[in-house]
């Protein structure tokens, strides 16, 4: 990011002009930069997690009452298994904007590196 402020500033003085190219990859990392920021901040989006109906959980405790301990046991194992395969859905949208914020990143890097061989090697 400090590079592509160092070139936007050589933009404006008068020593070393920057021709069209640059300012094309300039502006391509420049919104590739916005875009990796905003998939960072989307990560940090907190997200409603799934668990057990309220209504659910009142009716079996209201419920039978003749049930073993075998039976109560897996009856919280599946709400709990409930629980973390909604938690694995939600962190896996998380995963792609990460994967995509990195992805952005990268190709912001590689355009800003374009920019820099573009000024001091005007000829390639």
């Amino acid at each position: 990011m400090t590079l592509l402020f160092a070139l936007a500033a050589l933009s404006t003085t008068t020593t070393i002009p920057l021709g069209s190219e640059e300012h094309k990859w300039l502006a391509v990392a420049l919104g590739l930069f916005v875009c990796a920021a905003a998939c960072a901040l989307a990560i940090n989006w907190p997200l409603k997690y799934r668990g057990p109906e309220t209504s659910n959980v009142l009716a079996l405790l209201k419920g039978a009452q003749e049930d073993n301990a075998n039976d109560a046991t897996r009856a919280v194992g599946e709400v709990r298994a409930e629980i973390l395969m909604a938690a694995q859905d939600k962190n896996k949208t998380k995963e792609h904007l990460l994967f995509a914020a990195l992805l952005s990143e990268l190709a912001a890097v590689a355009t800003v590196g374009v920019a820099i061989v573009e000024v001091l090697h005007p000829t390639f």
